[in-house]
């Protein structure tokens, strides 16, 4: 019963998406978590993308969709991490910041400017983006209070390097990660000197995707 009743509900994916896109070809990619992902929510997520981070844009067409669909799953898999745990929400304000935030670093005059772009050349709705800024926000949120405590901060050198470039201060950081995998008879300092050759020439974000 349960069966018939998932594939009753692709069913009714699919019959939806067939009616959004009558023009385009559409085919599921992939199937994470009762959510499937189409070859349009990749190149949507891939406009997106290119839009948040410039480099991005560099890369060769393989690589975007390959890191767009990565993107996607990541997404997916956050956000049902995240409703596990209580206590970690986003109010709009922290949205509305973070979206200040980015139209700066990306030289837009104004979040708003920001948004239209995001709308017009990524196809996803405004209620869409804002739901992606927080999951990333939330799941940001929750690595940092599961993993704060093992984190070791040589305060006097922290201290000395801030005196150092008071000038020149940034106020506000993005918390982001990179997961590696060693093969058993790889170099782990090979592996390390490959992921920041890669983030010097693509960028951390892409270079955490791939």
């Amino acid at each position: 019963m349960i069966k018939n009743f998932k594939i009753f509900i692709l069913f009714l994916l699919i019959l939806k998406l067939q009616t959004f896109y009558v023009k385009a070809d559409v085919s599921i990619i992939v199937y994470v978590n009762n959510q499937i992902i189409t070859n349009i929510d990749i190149e949507k997520e891939a406009n997106y993308l290119g839009i948040l981070n410039p480099k991005f844009n560099s890369l060769n067409h393989l690589d975007k969709i390959k890191i767009a669909k990565s993107s996607l799953i990541n997404e997916i898999i956050k956000d049902n991490e995240i409703k596990k745990f209580s206590g970690i929400d986003v109010s709009n304000l922290i949205i509305d910041n973070q979206f200040e935030y980015l139209s700066n670093i990306l030289g837009f005059k104004k979040p708003n400017d920001l948004k239209q772009k995001l709308t017009q050349e990524s196809k996803y709705t405004l209620e869409e983006i804002e739901k992606k800024i927080k999951i990333e926000i939330s799941w940001n949120n929750l690595i940092y209070s599961r993993y704060k405590d093992q984190v070791k901060i040589n305060k006097e050198r922290l201290m000395n390097q801030i005196q150092m470039n008071k000038d020149n201060m940034i106020k506000k950081i993005l918390l982001s990660e990179i997961l590696i995998k060693k093969k058993a008879d790889e170099s782990l300092d090979k592996l390390i000197d490959e992921i920041i050759t890669s983030i010097n020439k693509i960028g951390f974000e892409n270079t955490a995707n791939l």
